[in-house]
């Protein structure tokens, strides 16, 4: 399963998460942000 939030100003931003199923309840697995968006000027 994976998530990924974009923000919502010029250029790219956002968090995107990669989780897998380990028996009772899902796990993280690999994560990554990119806090500031960055546009063009």
């Amino acid at each position: 399963m994976s998530s990924y939030g974009k923000g919502r100003r010029l250029g790219d931003c956002g968090s995107a998460e990669n989780y897998v199923w380990y028996g009772k309840k899902f796990r993280l697995i690999d994560a990554g942000a990119m806090p500031e968006c960055r546009g063009d000027y």
